[in-house]
């Protein structure tokens, strides 16, 4: 199956709203008509459509059904996009739409490179750069796309059901910049990792560090806008029990993440063994020192 129908079959918002209605259930060809104002014909013309996409399939006769699980990365990876944009119709693709670019980018170059691909792909390099695991080219490509969705889906869900959900509206800007920020690093390892099977000198050791690096610095420039919910942010029992403490803690840990970042960026043009360590410090500070600074605001706090 080729890129262009099924770009071809989601250009359409009718066809969209198809997908959308098929995301609960299996429906008849004559139930989904029912759902427009449009000739059954028309229709038929839609889902002919989408069946060309391998989006949907249906017999003669029987209920038509999304195919999320096909062997064709492309027709997966499109469907679950739409399954995660959810019921928003034209504000939903906006809402969504560096998700949907990444995964494009991501699923697009993983069609491109399965062919010129070797059977064994490097995945995995040790602190040195240099590799130490290989995987099927299958595996290479499907890895990248399935693990956006996986942590797009994670991301967006947890701040459904926080119990805090309403919070997550006073810094949705925050919110968004480390999703993406997030999504942008992994579509970074998944290019890394293609381009090296492809025979290119790929540092992954170098782009692991900056990514990480400028990922923790992008995290602590906006931690301090974080307010109290149960999935982002530093959660003690301190910060939970206290919005001054959590605040505070916030505004203290976020420095702590933008200097770690910064450490763990620079050391990418430090030599290997110096680098790890490096690395290990600062992710070891990034995570106890606000840990221990939030008990000891709440101590203060506490005792006023």
């Amino acid at each position: 199956m080729k890129m262009n129908l099924v770009y071809k079959a989601l250009a359409d918002p009718t066809r969209r709203d198809i997908l959308n209605l098929l995301k609960d259930k299996d429906l008849t060809a004559g139930e989904i008509a029912d759902h427009f104002r449009i000739s059954k014909p028309s229709i038929s013309h839609h889902l002919n459509l989408l069946k060309q996409a391998d989006l949907v399939h249906a017999e003669k006769k029987r209920a038509v059904h999304l195919l999320l699980y096909q062997h064709d990365s492309a027709a997966r990876c499109a469907s679950m996009a739409f399954i995660f944009a959810g019921r928003e119709g034209g504000k939903g693709m906006k809402k969504h739409w560096y998700f949907l670019m990444l995964l494009i980018i991501s699923a697009g170059l993983s069609l491109w490179a399965y062919p010129r691909l070797p059977a064994e792909v490097p995945t995995h390099w040790n602190f040195s750069g240099e590799v130490d695991g290989y995987s099927s080219k299958l595996f290479a490509v499907l890895f990248g796309p399935i693990l956006l969705i996986w942590i797009y889906g994670i991301l967006i869900g947890v701040a459904k059901i926080d119990p805090r959900k309403e919070n997550y509206e006073k810094f949705a800007g925050a919110y968004r910049i480390f999703v993406n920020a997030s999504l942008t690093f992994f579509v970074c390892i998944h290019l890394a990792i293609i381009f090296s099977g492809l025979g290119y000198d790929v540092n992954m050791d170098w782009i692991v560090n900056i990514g990480l690096g400028l990922l923790f610095v992008i995290l602590g420039n906006y931690m301090p806008k974080v307010k109290a919910n149960y999935f982002m942010g530093i959660r003690t029992p301190w910060t939970l029990a206290d919005e001054t403490v959590w605040a505070r803690t916030h505004r203290f840990g976020g420095k702590v993440f933008f200097i770690g970042g910064i450490i763990i960026a620079v050391s990418s043009f430090a030599s290997s063994s110096i680098r790890a360590a490096l690395l290990i410090a600062s992710i070891a500070c990034i995570t106890i020192v606000p840990i221990v600074y939030s008990y000891a605001v709440y101590k203060k706090v506490a005792d006023k």
